[in-house]
Order: C-alpha cells, then structure tokens, then sequence
C-alpha cells in the first residue's frame, strides 16, 4: 500500500469513526439496544480493520453486553470507547502526519 492511499484510508476511518458516537449516542438515548449493538459492531470492525485493538474490544465488548447491562455501565462503555477512539485518531494521525 502507498503511503498516499494509506492516507486516505485513514482519513475515510476518521470521517467514519467520527459519525459513530453520535448515532451511539442517540441510540442509548432511545434505549435502542439493537441500534447501541450495530453501531458498537461497526465501530469493532472498522477499529479492528485499522489496528486499534483497545477500540475495537471495548466495542465488541459493548456489542455482546448491550442487551443485558444497565444504562449506567453503558455509559462506562461509551465513554471509554470515546477515549479509545480519540487515541486511535490521534495515533493515526500522527502516523500520517
């Protein structure tokens, strides 16, 4: 892969992964489990793909648990998936320059 499309990939990533929380969001808001359990898949998988392993357990984490945990530890999730997204940007980011 060139560094000019590994560039683009990571910014196709970034303009994904920045769409994520909101609809997360908004899914746990209306108590939509399976809407929380989507959205927490497409986060796993587009973090796996790119080698943010953290991100994507704490999404596949959220993924297997979104059925059965209350809104509180949810939120725990959600927050710390913010964390790990925002430190996989930023260690991409920098990898691109």
């Amino acid at each position: 892969m060139t560094a000019e499309n590994f560039s683009r990939l990571v910014r196709l990533f970034a303009a994904d992964l920045a769409l994520r929380p909101g609809l997360l969001d908004e899914a746990m808001r209306a108590d939509d489990r399976g809407a929380v359990q989507a959205v927490a898949h497409a986060i796993r998988g587009l973090s796996g793909n790119m080698g943010a392993a953290a991100l994507a357990s704490l999404a596949a984490e959220m993924e297997a648990d979104c059925q059965s945990i209350d809104r509180a530890a949810q939120t725990a999730q959600f927050e710390a998936m913010l964390g790990q997204a925002a430190a996989a940007q930023a260690a991409l980011d920098e990898m691109v320059g």
